[in-house]
């Protein structure tokens, strides 16, 4: 987890240099040294120490730089009055060994800081103009979370600045909030671990360096009175040292963090965002409000609308729910007013099925947009039933063009967390103690997202297939059809095959014929899913096959079609296309062989083939995962079952 708020390199270049130049300030870095730090992590803190301090000018009379050493005592390293050259500051940063102990002792730390390296009798600068600051880092709680808020209170009201900055998943958030001054928003930094540290340290300098406000100088001669109206005058200053008018910034040159969120997520950036929450039984009920809340106000960051940023939501346990698709809501009104009433659901932790439902179903082709960023924030507070299907399903998301980043609150899996967003330098994940620290990665998130660019190739330029594993099963009715009609709709089907990406790691084929006079012309009676390893031999095969009678194919089907016996794949989408010629002799039989094929898992649609008026229950045989009828076609020959080709691709390959 990480708190960052930075903009562009130029950008984050520029204010440190009119920030940290040529200013007087005393920076203190208060070290943890304790023994739950192993000994190459130290030395990460040390090249973070001396990467901060090359940001500023080292000077006698500009920024001088004291380090401490804490575990269970403090050790002073380097005093403020030590090195005034920079190579020499830096050798002396470099050559300091880890202080081991069994305890951290913070608060004596701070207290030894604000006494001895602030007091009035050895700080000989004038305290109204030289900034004080002290940056505590550490990995875990201190050994006295009470006292060592009151040091931090005590340091805070002697003028010095406290910037806390917290490693890893053991750390204490309300701690390291009240140590820091306020806003704890601009003084708080989290990272996961000590090897991201370097991701904080151009905003924690410039932070830092912000201590005091900047200064403008006038050319107009010095008014018999100072006046301290604010203007909005930011010339850097000048050397002369003539008597000038000195203003304060105004406040909007020292933008918060948030306000640096808003105003990177507020520019022409086109998005479409899904939220997962967490519903299982790891989750209390206020819990899963806070993770709506937390939604809610992360959707202020971004201009809402059909051709801005669109937001959806779901969530999940056992099974996944949509709350919110992507097209549904147009304003940031109607979007909180949807998420006030999500209603908790339980069960277990499902984030692979989680995953899936947002890769096929949340991004399905339909929905997408050209152009547009794709990006889930997934909140979690338990490893996953299943975290090498997790894994595997996240990988499937990166590659369909997803943006993955993951909230891990608790007791979670790192490892699954950084297979999610697919990077070891942790910056599009976050890991929180608890629910109520939501809003410490609030802005980070919210930057994490607008900064996610549009994917290399979009759903809408991706075989058939490329997204999604699928059985596919044709059934022809060629006892009524008769065999000149069983050609054409294998015609057509073959035609269909054209356009899908059939493979063993994509789409499968098989045809089911029932006729024993219908059979192909090798003797076999169609084939099994995943005998025709290529579209090639998908198509010939289809080429090549006669008749088939419709009988009790349904039924089969159900019982075996889709079995790894007969070919079929546990994991991969299971879809039945039945060609039915004019009405059904048996509806209610065929009806009830559909619906229970649904209960195993398998799509049904339908293409009643005649002018017959189309019976209801071969209407209520086209399953659909939105409602209605929508997999129900119908044409009134075979001559134009072509026509129907787009309608049942784009149906069909929506999640494909």
């Amino acid at each position: 987890m990480q708190i960052v708020f930075a903009v562009s390199q130029e950008d984050s270049l520029k204010a440190i240099e009119y920030y940290c130049g040529n200013k007087p300030a005393d920076v203190v870095f208060l070290l943890d040294s304790s023994n739950s730090i192993w000994g190459p992590d130290f030395r990460k803190q040390i090249d973070f120490v001396e990467s901060i301090t090359d940001m500023f000018t080292i000077g006698k009379n500009i920024t001088r730089v004291g380090v401490i050493s804490y575990s269970h005592d403090i050790r002073v390293d380097i005093d403020l009055d030590d090195y005034y050259n920079k190579k020499e500051l830096f050798k002396a940063i470099q050559d300091i060994d880890q202080y081991h102990g069994y305890k951290t002792n913070t608060k004596k730390a701070i207290q030894y800081a604000r006494k001895h390296m602030f007091g009035h009798n050895v700080n000989k600068r004038d305290k109204d103009t030289v900034a004080k600051i002290i940056v505590v880092l550490t990995d875990g709680q201190s050994s006295n979370m009470l006292m060592t808020v009151w040091e931090s209170i005590k340091a805070k009201n002697a003028g010095i600045r406290m910037i806390s900055v917290g490693v890893g998943p053991k750390i204490n958030i309300r701690e390291l909030n009240m140590i820091a001054s306020s806003p704890p928003s601009e003084h708080m930094f989290l990272v996961n671990s000590f090897g991201t540290l370097n991701t904080i340290k151009q905003v924690l300098a410039i932070q830092t360096c912000k201590v005091t406000p900047k200064t403008t100088t006038s050319t107009t001669p010095v008014p018999t009175t100072t006046t301290t109206t604010p203007t909005t005058t930011t010339t850097e200053p000048t050397t002369t040292t003539t008597p000038t008018t000195t203003t304060t910034l105004p406040t909007t040159t020292t933008e918060s963090l948030y306000a640096a969120a808003r105003r990177i997520c507020f520019a022409d950036g086109v998005s479409d965002i899904v939220f997962a929450f967490d519903s299982s039984n790891n989750v209390r009920p206020n819990e899963f409000k806070k993770q709506l809340e937390f939604a809610k106000r992360i959707m202020h960051n971004f201009v809402i609308g059909q051709n801005r940023s669109r937001i959806g939501a779901i969530l999940y346990s056992d099974q996944v729910q949509q709350l919110i698709d992507l097209p549904q809501y147009k304003t940031r009104e109607e979007l909180s007013f949807a998420l006030d009433r999500v209603e908790k659901s339980a069960g277990g932790t499902r984030m692979d099925e989680a995953i899936r439902y947002i890769r096929t179903k949340s991004f399905r082709r339909s929905v997408s947009r050209r152009h547009a960023a794709q990006v889930a924030i997934i909140i979690t507070a338990s490893p996953s039933s299943s975290i090498h299907s997790t894994k595997k399903q996240a990988t499937e998301a990166r590659r369909a063009g997803i943006t993955l980043i993951p909230i891990g609150i608790g007791d979670v899996n790192i490892e699954e967390l950084r297979a999610i967003a697919g990077t070891t330098d942790d910056s599009y994940q976050h890991i929180l103690p608890t629910f109520d620290d939501l809003d410490f990665v609030l802005p980070k998130v919210a930057i994490n997202t607008c900064e996610v660019t549009e994917p290399a190739i979009t759903v809408s330029d991706m075989s058939c297939g490329s997204r999604q594993e699928a059985d596919l099963m044709f059934l022809l009715d060629s006892v009524n059809a008769g065999k000149k009609n069983t050609k054409k709709a294998l015609a057509f089907v073959q035609d269909l095959v054209n356009d899908l990406d059939v493979d063993k790691d994509k789409i499968q084929i098989g045809v089911m014929a029932e006729d024993a006079c219908a059979v192909h012309k090798k003797g076999e009676t169609g084939f099994k899913l995943g005998s025709k390893k290529t579209k090639e031999d998908a198509v010939e095969a289809l080429a090549d096959e006669a008749s088939a009678d419709f009988g009790s194919m349904l039924k089969r089907m159900r019982r075996g079609a889709f079995s790894h016996r007969h070919g079929g794949r546990r994991d991969a989408r299971k879809i039945a296309i039945l060609i039915i010629d004019g009405n059904l002799d048996d509806p209610l039989k065929a009806l009830s062989e559909a619906q229970r094929a649904r209960l195993h898992g398998i799509e049904v649609y339908v293409i009643q083939v005649g002018d017959d008026q189309p019976q209801e229950e071969l209407m209520m045989m086209s399953d659909s995962p939105y409602g209605g009828v929508k997999n129900f076609f119908k044409v009134s020959n075979y001559n134009e079952l072509r026509s129907l080709k787009k309608n049942i691709w784009d149906s069909l390959c929506d999640e494909l």
